[in-house]
């Protein structure tokens, strides 16, 4: 039997002109498609309770669902955790930094020849500490 793990990062953050279920289930979409990432893949969703997200007709969650039935939607329950990143994440520099965090660490992860340099590294600035 495969055994598959469940991965999650932040990929980006979008600006929407519209926070309509549509919307941003067409936004969700493209991102998809750009990142080349497969919809067929999707086994999940999970969002808060506002009704663009997870109404039952017109929410992101029933739209995505009418294209892909294996994403089954879980009501997020971290909403006011969720709700206070969504804040920070509106100052640029905050967006910013976490845009360039995610650009290193892909970016040092790519290839072993990268993650050990930056390992022995960590461990060469912890021995001068030390």
């Amino acid at each position: 039997m495969e055994e598959f793990k469940i991965k999650e990062e932040i990929l980006g953050f979008i600006e929407l002109s519209s926070t309509t279920g549509s919307a941003i289930k067409d936004e969700i979409l493209k991102q998809i498609e750009n990142f080349g990432l497969y919809l067929t893949n999707v086994r999940g969703q999970g969002y808060d309770g506002g009704s663009n997200m997870s109404g039952r007709y017109n929410g992101v969650q029933a739209l995505i669902l009418e294209k892909q039935p294996l994403a089954i939607y879980t009501h997020f329950s971290s909403h006011e955790l969720n709700f206070y990143i969504s804040k920070v994440c509106e100052l640029p520099s905050i967006r910013n930094m976490i845009d360039t965090v995610g650009s290193v660490s892909v970016f040092l992860s790519l290839t072993a020849k990268r993650t050990n340099m930056l390992i022995a590294t960590i461990e060469n600035h912890e021995s001068v500490l030390s």
